[in-house]
This record gives C-alpha cells, sequence and structure tokens, in this order.
C-alpha cells in the first residue's frame, strides 16, 4: 500500500483528529486558561490513567456512558479494561480510595481527554478534550453557586461572546416544579430522570462543573 497516495483523515481512524500547530496552540491556551481560573478558586489538580478496570469504571457511569465506553482484553492479566468516556467516575474513585482521609471538602480540578464509541454514520468525534472540577464533601447551595460563578469566569476569562449555562441538578428541577404549584395531572405530564452518583457506595456529597471540547 502506497500511503503517500492516500489522503491524510485515512491514516488515523475515524472519529479521530491530528491538531497542528495552529490549532494545538489554541487548544493549549484555552486549557491553561481554564487551569489557572481552577487554581485562582483553589482547585488542586489531580491527573486519572488512561486506562481503567471496565467493571471499576462502570460503577461510576451513567447509563448513556456506558454504550459509549470503548472496551478490550488486556493480554496481560485477562481483565476487561476501558478507555474513560468520562474523568468524572475516575475523580470519583480517586477520592473515594485514596484521598478518603483527607479534610473535607476538597477541591479538584482536571484536564485531559477521552474516548468514547460513537456510531461511524453520526459523524460525530471519538476523542474530547474535557477540563473540570469537582468539589468533594460539600452539599450546600454554596458549593453550586461557586460551580456557576467559576463556569462564569472561565468563560469571560476566555472571551466566549455567546453562552449558555445548563444546571443539570435534579433538585433544582423539583424545586422550580414544587414552585409552580402544578395540578397532580400536569406534574404526571413531566419527566425527571437522575442518574446515581459516581461511587455511590460513599456519603460524601459533591459538586462538579466540566467543559468538553470536540
Amino acid at each position: 500500500m502506497n500511503v503517500q497516495n492516500l489522503p491524510s483523515d485515512a491514516m488515523i481512524p475515524k472519529g479521530v483528529k491530528d491538531f497542528l500547530p495552529v490549532n494545538a496552540v489554541k487548544i493549549h491556551y484555552i486549557q491553561e486558561q481554564l487551569h489557572q481560573t481552577f487554581k485562582a478558586w483553589g482547585y488542586q489538580t489531580i491527573i486519572p490513567p488512561a486506562l481503567e478496570f471496565l467493571n471499576v469504571l462502570e460503577r461510576g457511569l451513567g447509563s448513556d456512558l456506558h454504550s459509549c465506553t470503548q472496551r478490550f482484553d488486556d493480554r496481560h492479566s485477562g481483565e476487561l479494561l476501558a478507555f474513560p468516556p468520562d474523568i468524572t467516575p475516575q475523580v470519583a474513585r480517586i477520592f473515594a480510595t485514596r484521598m478518603h482521609e483527607a479534610p473535607l471538602p476538597q477541591r479538584l480540578s482536571y484536564s485531559g481527554r477521552v474516548l468514547r464509541h460513537t456510531e461511524q454514520q453520526a459523524g460525530k468525534n471519538r476523542e474530547i478534550f474535557q477540563s473540570g472540577v469537582e468539589m468533594m464533601g460539600n452539599a450546600s447551595p454554596s458549593a453550586d453557586a461557586e460551580m456557576v460563578a467559576m463556569a462564569l469566569e472561565c468563560l469571560e476569562q476566555l472571551g466566549a461572546p455567546d453562552y449558555t449555562i445548563d444546571i443539570g441538578q435534579v433538585e433544582f428541577y423539583r424545586g422550580v416544579l414544587q414552585g409552580l404549584k402544578l395540578t397532580p395531572q400536569q406534574k404526571g405530564g413531566m419527566k425527571c430522570w437522575s442518574t446515581p452518583p459516581p461511587w455511590s457506595t460513599t456519603s460524601v456529597p459533591s459538586a462538579r462543573w466540566t467543559t468538553s471540547m470536540r
């Protein structure tokens, strides 16, 4: 096979990209700006591994991410390994197994790339840049407020011209419903989905904010 005659995108798997200097500099700038903001708020950086045991990782994955997980057999151990489709379950594992005696709250930040299985016809990227923060051990409204304020500051620092903040909090959703004073019939026509928190065997509450770049 003469690789010189092949188009550049035929040399790598579908759903992943090469980032040449112009775009690589932009990505590095974004990551560095986020890191500086996280650091200013008191968040410490951790670096999870690129591989996890599948049976361990699955404990912290919601149903929507189970089908996105890239998995394979480890020839050395015979165990099923996985490329994490999201970093949050890894942070939860690290805290639950290696930092459970640390004083609370713990503020942790991360930045890395994750792999997600996508249907080829969907045309989506399988490799995603992900940066975020997790606050362990604080379930008060102030923790949620800190996440929102930090998200706003990150977007302002990056000079984002237009953006929307999505608050994926079930209790917030239920509180709004209670305030609307809907009839039972109206409430019955609405649904609320909730995925179990990562590492739900622990009793430590947490708050999180994550941004992803495709």
